[in-house]
């Protein structure tokens, strides 16, 4: 079997950076998408020393046709695409009194960046009839939060999303996973006061990846939601007897 091909969006950092570097020692060719030429040079060259194989290609990924020729130009390359990870995404506080530029600005990141991935990838994945998407949605995809309105919004999105492709592409031997963790310890965690170690790992993240592609051919997995303990706990109305 030839080389087994990866797409990570928002490869440049924190998740998609881990999960570049975990696929790579797994003996993947890993196509790393990002906005930060800087970045990716660096982690392209990291993994390449470690002996793996990496190549670097510079994107925003809401400019749809820029997306569109990039996903086209890997799958031309390398003749497939076995992996795509559906990472890149910002976020932004706010409800009501975000402005109509920042609500925008999420839904473009967030929803429709995700969306011309997904739009390219799936035409290769269905053309070789295989493949496994993971959609880094969150936990505010499922549950509205105070103060991120509009970051649930785009991402309760994302999960729909996530759950139609989930039902419409496992006939054509295509998985998708929406994975919806809590707060993470990554820099959009910035402004968490407490502990960074009580919150969700990046390793964790790697792990439940490697879990999924660990799985046999016939099992599916629409979505993982993964908590943080302490808003368990927090949430909890038995907290207070």
């Amino acid at each position: 079997m030839s080389q087994q091909i990866a797409v990570i969006t928002g490869a440049s950092r924190g998740i998609g950076r881990a999960v570049a570097l975990s696929l790579a020692a797994q003996n993947y060719h890993v196509a790393l998408l990002a906005r930060n030429e800087q970045a990716l040079n660096a982690l392209a060259d990291e993994i390449i020393k470690a002996g793996n194989s990496a190549s670097v290609h510079i994107v925003d990924m809401t400019h749809q046709q820029d997306v569109a020729e990039i996903i086209a130009a890997i799958a031309k390359t390398y003749q497939r695409i076995d992996v795509f990870v559906n990472n890149a995404g910002i976020v932004k506080a706010g409800t009501s009194q975000l402005s109509p530029a920042e609500f925008t600005e999420l839904v473009n990141t967030n929803l429709l960046g995700a969306f011309y991935g997904l739009h390219a990838v799936v035409a290769v994945m269905q053309q070789q009839q295989k493949g496994y998407i993971f959609n880094l949605a969150s936990r505010a995809g499922k549950v509205g939060l105070p103060f991120l309105g509009g970051y649930s919004a785009s991402k309760f999105g994302l999960v729909g999303l996530s759950e139609s492709l989930y039902k419409e592409l496992v006939h054509s031997h295509i998985k998708v996973t929406a994975i919806c963790p809590g707060l993470i310890n990554t820099d959009m965690a910035k402004g968490f006061k407490g502990d960074p170690e009580s919150l969700i790992q990046v390793s964790d993240i790697v792990k439940t990846i490697d879990y999924l592609l660990g799985l046999g051919s016939t099992v599916c997995v629409s979505e993982v939601m993964l908590e943080c303990a302490m808003h368990v706990i927090e949430e909890n109305p038995m907290k207070a007897i």
